[in-house]
């Protein structure tokens, strides 16, 4: 070896050995070997992990040099100054970390030199020559290059968080190591609530390298806890066919509970108007109506179905029994009152106990005199209804008739059931009959049932009412209303 060769040799040897602890003659033997620090003139037998604790106080003395390079004017052109810190302990838990990440990525000594060379650029101003570190961690024509020995180490970086009742999720990918890995794929998040799957959603990111990020959100969701479970899925193609590769699970399975808002209906009575007028026209002010809304400011939805309206007139009673939601409209008329002080008041009730009281007002009648006037009859209400059991059907005829002056008057009413299509005039298959006088607009319903009347096999009939009467000079009147085809089960 010439001269100046083996100075040169000699000055480097000098350099390592105050870098790795080593003497002079057993760096300079080592390099001589065969031209690379690496322990190749001696077996002594000590594994990696020795190696690798004796590497690390190469990190304390990178700081000593440090010291110097900042200082000098040659390397940091002039006045301007690098300055490098680096902080650890040998025997410290940061250290250790720091052995076991290098072990990992690293097969041999060479590598962790590898992981060191930006600190030899810095120390250096980009010589590593400067350093003689070109000949013990080779080149790129070796083929051990770091770059392709590289191992990714993927991290999972959860941010999501729950916000006006809204799942926003918020999640980083990346490569701890970034070794440069281009990756296809798509991120699946599926959403628990308790041990069940009530949600998922996919994000789509395609090829990227080393990092990528999504975002998206859960909406409208129930009151309860949740759960997000996040996966990572790889697309991999080949002749023209692709599917999934790689998959890695996060981590990170954050939770949220959403709360129940709680919507508290608040009822009140509005537009209330109770009052005394002429309604049917006959110049007295002798007819009474009722209007009020019954209604929840806070429109929850409450379905009212529990409940009844009560009005009360003097000594009578009104029963209203009415599905509803937020709001119900009364709107009750009473025709030709005697003549007197009436106390009227409107209330809604519970069957489990509730209450709410609405308007109540006194109201006074006007007298229509001594003169006799004709009944002239006419329907005030009619309903059918149908109540069907496992073991028998009945379907009822709810009537209210009144006529508009005060002589008392004889109706005969019948109701009856065909089968459906058959002749009005043909003999039903039941019927009933009933007679009863009316007054005025007494509230006085009739209640008309049929049963056992069914044909096997016949589910459509047809239902008749039919009211009959005579008026002072025997001429006879009659109403008929009809409910075609009406389906039994």
């Amino acid at each position: 070896m010439p001269e100046g060769e083996l100075d040169e040799l000699t000055e480097r040897a000098r350099i390592l050995s105050d870098a790795t602890g080593r003497s002079v003659e057993d760096v300079l033997a080592d390099l001589l070997d065969d031209g690379k620090l690496n322990q190749s003139n001696r077996a002594d037998g000590r594994d990696l992990v020795s190696q690798l604790k004796e590497a690390a106080e190469l990190i304390s003395t990178v700081q000593n040099i440090s010291k110097e390079v900042s200082s000098n004017s040659v390397l940091n052109g002039g006045e301007n100054k690098t300055e490098i810190k680096v902080d650890t302990t040998l025997e410290g838990d940061i250290v250790d970390r720091a052995i076991e990440s290098v072990q990992r990525k690293a097969d041999n000594l060479k590598k962790l030199f590898a992981s060191l060379v930006p600190f030899f650029l810095l120390l250096t101003g980009g010589s590593l020559e400067a350093a003689g570190v070109i000949d013990f961690v080779g080149s790129e024509n070796d083929d051990w290059n770091p770059r392709y020995s590289c191992e990714p180490f993927w991290i999972f970086d959860d941010f999501s968080y729950l916000e006006n009742g809204t799942i926003f999720v918020d999640v980083d990918f990346y490569d701890l190591e970034s070794c440069g890995l281009e990756l296809e794929g798509h991120f699946v998040v599926g959403l628990y609530h308790g041990e069940s799957e009530v949600d998922s959603a996919t994000a789509f990111v395609g090829f990227f390298v080393d990092s990528t990020s999504f975002s998206l959100q859960f909406r409208d969701l129930e009151s309860g806890p949740y759960r997000l479970e996040t996966e990572f899925h790889t697309i991999e193609c080949e002749d023209g066919t692709c599917e999934h590769g790689a998959e890695w699970n996060s981590p990170h399975h954050p939770t949220f509970t959403i709360d129940d808002e709680v919507c508290e209906s608040d009822w009140w009575w509005k537009n209330e108007a109770i009052f005394d007028h002429d309604h049917d026209g006959q110049g007295y002010n002798n007819d009474l109506r009722i209007q009020v809304d019954f209604q929840d400011l806070n429109s929850c939805g409450e379905h009212m179905n529990n409940g009844y309206f009560e009005i009360v007139v003097g000594n009578e009673s009104r029963i209203i029994e009415q599905n509803f939601h937020n709001q119900f409209s009364i709107n009750e008329h009473y025709l030709n009152l005697p003549e007197g002080e009436y106390f009227v008041s409107v209330d809604y009730y519970t069957y489990d106990g509730g209450s709410w009281n609405g308007p109540e007002a006194w109201v006074s009648m006007e007298g229509e005199g001594v003169h006799d006037t004709e009944c002239e009859p006419f329907v005030y209400s009619l309903n059918l209804n149908v109540e069907q059991t496992n073991e028998e059907t009945k379907v009822s005829a709810e009537s209210d008739m009144d006529c508009s002056g005060n002589r008392v008057e004889n109706i005969t009413a019948v109701f009856f059931v065909h089968v459906s299509g058959a002749n009005m005039t043909d003999e039903p298959l039941s019927f009933v009959m009933r007679n009863y006088t009316i007054q005025g607009a007494d509230y006085d319903v009739q209640v008309m049932t049929l049963q056992d009347f069914e044909v096997s096999n016949q589910t459509d009939y047809d239902f008749y009412w039919v009211a009959f009467w005579k008026d002072d000079t025997g001429s006879e009147y009659d109403v008929t209303y009809e409910w075609i085809r009406v389906k039994l089960e």
